[in-house]
């Protein structure tokens, strides 16, 4: 999906901020109408953004805000590590008129809420509740061997040199089953090359691709390859290149990548998902937020994607999904990086409206290891690889070793 005009608005805006850093900015945000670009700022926003704002396809709205993304974020992050047996995420909301949340289902909504206003320095805004899942998968080993329909090298059985967005397995962590996550980007740093695939999959056992055992390796933990906070990302030392996998489960198309960047609230990204392929853009619905993991007490920053509300039904990734990188077209139809997928939304699709380009080795169920859903949180896909120092994304441009 290339980007429409007020994506592209919505991108010139947020790139000019982030080359003319300032603590007054709040953020960009497309309304759902997809015609509205919104510029939140405290105070007076500088010149030069508003004489770029007059050139750009559509027309822009100056919003003052009470707060700022500087004055908020850190306040997000306090309400969540003081408050994670009722908060499940915080972030600004969407205004940067206070610090919105989302509360674990268990947790008492307006006794919740009241106390958190109580204690806090800025207004607390109920968003929803939520309860954010893991999307590692599991699986049989005895699935676990080349299917007819998956001709190497592909998604469901990538080889040396490994591409993101691929299904991968840990070999023989137990006789009777295997861990099953995604690949996210390629890395490199030097000579040495690696692959990302998300933290809360763990680092035990050496990694491999799903339908045909092609070995990428281990994560070595010794050296610092593993961080599950903030990013909620591990990284595995194997060959690779700057490409992504698009389309189904067995798809042998990839596209290059350009760069990796931070989503502007209401742009259409899309998941390219180890085992349920790529899908229907979605919409980013909120960004700068915060969530748990089991390895993690804060990943984050990075932002929430839901269906269109016409597409509610949906649920486009699922268990073994985790660490597959988020997407958009640029408009030659490559790929930025915007993220990594970390968690489902509690919003379970019935088994018939799962993805259909899913592995077929990992039928949709009523009950778990296969739920799908059709929300999903993503850190942002620079906090995960700058908490690595020294390590860069290979792109059409910097393709490394």
């Amino acid at each position: 999906m290339l980007p429409t005009p007020s994506e592209l608005t919505a991108d010139a805006l947020s790139d000019w901020i982030a080359k003319n850093p300032d603590p007054d900015v709040g953020g960009v945000r497309i309304l759902p109408d997809l015609k509205t670009v919104m510029v939140y700022w405290k105070g007076a926003p500088p010149a030069g953004l508003r004489n770029l704002a007059v050139t750009l396809p559509m027309p822009v709205t100056f919003q003052a805000s009470p707060y700022s993304l500087a004055d908020l974020d850190p306040i997000a992050r306090k309400v969540l590590a003081d408050n994670r047996d009722v908060v499940s995420s915080t972030g600004p909301s969407h205004d940067y008129s206070g610090v919105s949340v989302t509360l674990w289902s268990t947790a008492p909504l307006n006794a919740t809420i009241a106390r958190l206003n109580k204690e806090a320095s800025v207004p607390i805004i109920f968003d929803k509740t939520a309860d954010p899942v893991d999307l590692a998968g599991t699986t049989d080993t005895s699935d676990s061997h080349a299917l007819d329909e998956c001709v190497e090298p592909a998604r469901c059985a990538d080889v040396p040199r490994f591409f993101g967005g691929g299904m991968i397995r840990v070999r023989g962590l137990t006789p009777s089953w295997s861990r099953v996550c995604s690949t996210g980007v390629a890395l490199y740093a030097g000579t040495h090359q690696y692959m990302t695939t998300a933290a809360h999959c763990l680092p035990s056992g050496t990694w491999v691709s799903y339908d045909n055992g092609e070995v990428l390796g281990s994560v070595n933990q010794s050296i610092g390859h593993y961080k599950p906070d903030p990013g909620d990302i591990m990284i595995i030392e194997t060959p690779n290149l700057f490409r992504i996998w698009n389309g189904a489960w067995n798809t042998d198309i990839s596209q290059p990548v350009t760069k990796m960047k931070r989503p502007a609230e209401g742009v259409y990204v899309a998941v390219s998902a180890g085992v349920s392929g790529n899908n229907a853009p979605q919409r980013v619905e909120s960004v700068g937020r915060y969530w748990s993991t089991e390895t993690a007490e804060s990943v984050g920053p990075g932002f929430f994607v839901e269906p269109h509300v016409t597409d509610r039904i949906w649920g486009y990734v699922q268990k073994g999904d985790s660490g597959s990188p988020v997407i958009r077209s640029d408009s030659a139809g490559n790929f930025e990086v915007q993220g990594f997928l970390s968690k489902g939304q509690n919003t379970v699709a019935t088994p018939t409206n799962c993805s259909p380009l899913r592995h077929p080795g990992f039928p949709p169920t009523t009950s778990p290891p296969s739920y799908c859903y059709g929300d999903y949180w993503a850190v942002y896909a620079d906090i995960a690889i700058n908490s690595y120092v020294g390590v860069h994304l290979k792109t059409v441009s910097d393709q490394g070793p």
